[in-house]
């Protein structure tokens, strides 16, 4: 059992001083504070949480989606109730789904990027909820971005984030597996399941990739799809969704199910430049689809479309009421309201931010909206009434000061108070003075981020470096492909029209390393990590580095403070593995390699140099 306050699941944005100024108003957090819940409903129903990776609300046809073909999800919408706006706090995998399995907000539960946040124990998740209720829990996930190391396997009796050396060597920007994998490991488990003796009821997790970058839809979807292969990878999920549902019928599991399908961000599609996601704030990043189909049960309601603004931070509240759960703090809403009492429409306030822009030494985004107003805090501000542009393409913030000042001045409070209510293991310690706490999170307009670009200068606006960004994506492609010449070429452009940026000199850096030019490779990633000194991921490749340049006491110096810092990762373990090797310490190697198996046990190459390890031991 954890130490854990285990308190009815809350807003944590109600306690605040602010809140009951009014001055967080129209805010409808903490409605789990203001109105008694009723008995659980649904208690010992099994439940599915699907969620897909990158999906555009607007590509579904419940959606009103044209472009393609989703009769799966179709159904699912015509038997369930429908979330017409919906959101994510945050465009970026690993973050979003933290903040979908514990109700917190990013900065609350302090996983804010893909490769460096790690869910603290101490977090309550929501399969430790539902174990912790009797349930049998399992979690099948496509893309490594999710796997146990980051801290979401917490809870779960099965977390299948294992796989193959083929996956691990397909040309992908991450480690992924196909929708039908997935879709295979998941009947797996459900087989094992229904010859359970004594059966629990199940809380069942599965995470579909797809639809993320690289676009590569198998057939028929690759043909069929072939104008818009986005739109196929997409087609091709909700095939695979169908396939489930088939088999959940087949099994009698469908009708008494709770399900939940919720996206977890969207994709730029260069509606605002940015072809993929985490850059910006766009709806096209943000605005994700969720449904959620009931048990049948002789009181509920027909399902109809709900036009109530909500989060990915309401999923965990919502089952936690729904299943009558333990008690953990959430920054969500319960909607049970909604789908059980038809609960009318209200305003509400949802905080939005990306950290990706500080990749690139540029400015953070945060952001408040509502379903009909949206705010872009920036060094150039946004502003936006969704009703009337639903798109975002006039900018309202230099027309209507006032509109700005007041969401402004909202944005800032929520900002302090999520600070203030951290929660996970590994947060920074936040002052309780305001202005500190603004500055820290890279909100105040003149301020900077630690470590950042210099004590005097600003960070700059992602809209004025999306040229850059898109150039060094390029250059990314040509490096990817073997294109070495063509790749340091234009790394080596986006270094002089954007020379505080880290990653065009780390990338440069990985250029090298794959050509085996091991002294311009260190050399600039060396650059790199002067511009980005917090990077693990920087620290870690020039590990590699010094490795293969044999300068050993180097590397293991820079390898022992990357694991003092991150225990869980893998990649340094087994770095120092054979480093212990190259220096004929066979038991520390061991030691090491088994640390790797621990944390990432599919890691390619792994067994073959524990037997090594252990055939030099004897």
């Amino acid at each position: 059992m954890k130490k854990t306050n285990r308190m009815k699941a809350y807003s944590l944005i109600s306690r605040s001083p602010f809140f009951r100024m009014g001055l967080l108003l129209p805010l409808l957090l903490g409605c789990s504070e203001q109105r008694k819940a009723g008995p659980p409903v649904f208690s010992g129903k099994n439940v599915l949480l699907i969620s897909i990776d990158t999906c555009r609300a607007d590509y579904l046809e419940p959606y009103g989606g044209k472009k393609i073909k989703t009769p799966h999800i179709n159904a699912l919408a015509q038997d369930g109730f429908l979330f017409t706006d919906a959101v994510t706090p945050v465009p970026l995998t690993l973050p979003a789904h933290t903040t979908l399995l514990t109700g917190l907000h990013p900065i609350q539960h302090n996983v804010r990027d893909n490769f460096s946040g790690v869910l603290g124990d101490s977090v309550v998740t929501l399969p430790e909820l539902f174990r912790e209720a009797g349930y049998a829990t399992a979690g099948v996930i496509g893309s490594i971005l999710i796997s146990h190391r980051t801290g979401l396997g917490q809870g779960f009796d099965v977390y299948k984030d294992e796989f193959t050396r083929e996956e691990f060597r397909a040309l992908q920007p991450s480690v992924e597996r196909k929708g039908e994998s997935a879709l295979a490991l998941t009947r797996d488990w459900l087989d094992s399941y229904l010859q359970t003796e004594n059966k629990k009821p199940f809380f069942l997790f599965v995470h579909f990739y797809d639809p993320h970058k690289l676009y590569q839809p198998p057939a028929p979807f690759d043909e069929q799809y072939a104008h818009d292969l986005y739109g196929g990878e997409i087609a091709y999920v909700d095939f695979c969704i169908g396939k489930l549902v088939d088999g959940l019928k087949e099994n009698g599991l469908y009708d008494d199910l709770l399900l939940v399908l919720i996206g977890d961000h969207g994709e730029g599609l260069g509606d605002h430049e940015e072809v993929t996601h985490g850059l910006f704030l766009y709806e096209e990043a943000v605005h994700v689809p969720f449904l959620v189909k009931l048990p049948n049960c002789e009181n509920s309601f027909s399902p109809f479309p709900i036009h109530q603004t909500v989060s990915l931070e309401d999923v965990t509240p919502t089952l936690i009421e729904l299943c009558g759960l333990g008690f953990t703090k959430t920054n969500g809403v319960s909607l049970a309201p909604w789908l059980l009492r038809q609960e009318s429409e209200t305003d509400r306030w949802i905080c939005l931010e990306t950290q990706y822009p500080l990749t690139y030494n540029w400015s953070p985004m945060y952001s408040l909206r509502s379903s009909q107003w949206k705010y872009i805090h920036t060094p150039r501000p946004e502003l936006y009434n969704l009703l009337e542009d639903p798109k975002e393409k006039k900018n309202l913030a230099g027309l209507s000061a006032a509109q700005r000042t007041y969401m402004n001045g909202i944005l800032e409070n929520q900002l302090v108070e999520l600070a203030r209510t951290a929660v996970n293991d590994h947060d920074p310690q936040y002052s309780i003075d305001r202005a500190e706490i603004l500055t820290s999170l890279g909100y105040m307009a003149a301020g900077n981020m630690k470590g950042r670009i210099g004590p005097d200068r600003t960070l700059p606006d992602a809209k004025d470096k999306i040229s850059v960004y898109i150039k060094n994506d390029v250059a990314l492609g040509y490096m990817m492909k073997g294109m070495y010449s063509q790749a340091i070429d234009m790394f080596l452009e986006v270094v002089e029209n954007d020379p505080t940026n880290p990653t065009p000199y780390f990338n440069l850096g990985l250029t090298y390393m794959q050509m085996a030019d091991y002294d311009n490779a260190l050399s600039l990633m060396e650059k790199a990590v002067l511009l980005a000194p917090e990077s693990i991921h920087i620290h870690l490749h020039i590990a590699k580095v010094l490795l293969q340049k044999g300068e050993y006491g180097k590397c293991r110096s820079v390898l022992e403070s990357i694991i003092a810092e991150q225990p869980m990762l893998a990649d340094a373990h087994f770095q120092l593995g054979w480093l212990e090797m190259m220096e004929k310490r066979f038991e520390n190697a061991l030691v090491h390699f088994q640390e790797a198996r621990r944390w990432m046990p599919d890691m390619p190459n792994l067994e073959e140099s524990i037997a090594k390890a252990r055939q030099g031991e004897s």
